[in-house]
This record gives C-alpha cells, sequence and structure tokens, in this order.
C-alpha cells in the first residue's frame, strides 16, 4: 500500500526492461570500459558526464545506464571521454 502511493505520488520511478538494454559487458569491453588498463578511468569519467555517482560498480553502471539513458546519451557521453 505504501509503495503504490510512493509510485503514485512520482517518488518511486517505475522498473525498467532491463532484457531491452543495449548496454553489456560485451559492449564496455568494445567501449574500452572493462577490461583495460585505463578502464576504472574511464568509466570514473564517463560518470561524471552522466552525472551519475562515481563510485558505481559495473554491474550497477550497466543497469542504471540501460534504465535512464538512451543509447544515443550514452555514445555521446562516451564520446566526451575519448577525446
Amino acid at each position: 500500500m505504501l509503495e503504490k502511493a510512493l509510485n503514485d505520488a512520482g517518488i518511486i520511478a517505475e522498473s525498467c526492461d532491463k532484457k531491452a538494454g543495449f548496454l553489456d559487458n560485451a559492449r564496455l569491453m568494445d567501449d574500452g570500459l572493462i577490461g583495460k588498463e585505463n578502464s576504472a578511468a574511464k568509466r570514473r569519467k564517463l560518470l561524471y558526464n552522466l552525472n551519475l555517482p562515481a563510485l558505481l560498480n559495473t554491474k550497477a553502471m550497466t543497469e542504471v545506464i540501460n534504465c535512464l539513458y538512451t543509447e544515443e546519451d550514452y555514445i555521446k557521453a562516451l564520446s566526451h571521454i575519448n577525446e
């Protein structure tokens, strides 16, 4: 009952469909965000560009980006860290 009231008030966001997400570990690796020497620094810069907390782990980062951002938003933020 409380959850419904909070949801109706717009305080709780609806869950997102994680299966439809564009971002996964393979994409992170291709984009140099995991598995490379400077991946942690690149992830921190990406999170900064997306106005997300810098201390999100990779799994949480992937879920949050898939839920809150479009692929175009992600590509734009990624392009800024690769300049």
